[in-house]
């Protein structure tokens, strides 16, 4: 048995991805997982496609049709989709972003969009890197839904640091920083403040009470030690 990828099946036939996709939906292919079984699907193909039956021939020519009218539009669609995504980013450059749906398993929303220290364009570069992309044979057709799909992603990117959905971790580090330090001083000025009133309710004198005080939340605060985020988590 002979595993391949759709893309080395299509080359191997001389056709278009779209071609070997339309075979994968008239029940043509043999798949083992995301894998193409290059004997099994051949004895189909030439068992379907290539058979004189009439509902064979029906179905070869529902193939071709569709083959015939992808191929012809599928540049267009692609520009399409492109010009869709950035007029989209800028209408929306305002606005909240909506909740989006669950990521279906194994789609690009599986990873997380932008990792610590990366930006827009390596991120984009690594949720294409998986893509099955042979330079060598690669058609002109996928070439160009690789690069819609690039493109695609990193206006997203630039859209969401845009929108606020994602932050520098500069900025993220700062916040959490400034956040921890307000809390650290309003707990140092805290014994001064409650003493003299925990003082007066106890019968005790007021100096020393804030001493005690300010003697356990220091030792608190020292426990804690310094503010440190993870921002390794996706």
């Amino acid at each position: 048995m002979t595993l391949v990828s759709k893309s080395e099946f299509a080359r191997m036939h001389d056709v278009s991805h779209t071609a070997v996709s339309k075979w994968q939906k008239s029940g043509w292919l043999v798949l083992q997982g995301s894998k193409v079984d290059v004997e099994g699907s051949n004895a189909k193909l030439a068992k379907y496609r290539d058979s004189g039956d009439a509902r064979a021939t029906r179905g070869r020519e529902q193939v071709s049709t569709s083959e015939k009218i992808e191929t012809k539009s599928e540049t267009k669609v692609s520009s399409k989709v492109s010009k869709k995504v950035s007029a989209k980013v800028s209408k929306s450059a305002g606005a909240t972003p909506a909740k989006s749906a669950e990521p279906a398993p194994g789609s690009f929303d599986d990873e997380p969009l932008l990792l610590p220290g990366e930006s827009a364009e390596d991120a984009a570069d690594r949720l294409t890197s998986n893509l099955d992309f042979d330079v060598a044979t690669t058609t002109i057709e996928e070439a160009r839904r690789v690069k819609e799909v690039y493109l695609a992603l990193l206006n997203r990117l630039t859209y969401e640091e845009k929108s606020g959905a994602l932050i520098s971790l500069d900025l993220a580090r700062t916040v959490l920083f400034e956040c921890s330090r307000a809390s650290r001083d309003s707990w140092l000025n805290w014994p001064a403040r409650v003493a003299p009133l925990i003082a007066a309710d106890l019968g005790v004198e007021a100096d020393k009470m804030t001493e005690i005080l300010t003697e356990h939340v220091h030792k608190q605060i020292a426990s804690l030690g310094e503010p440190e985020g993870d921002f390794t988590a996706s």
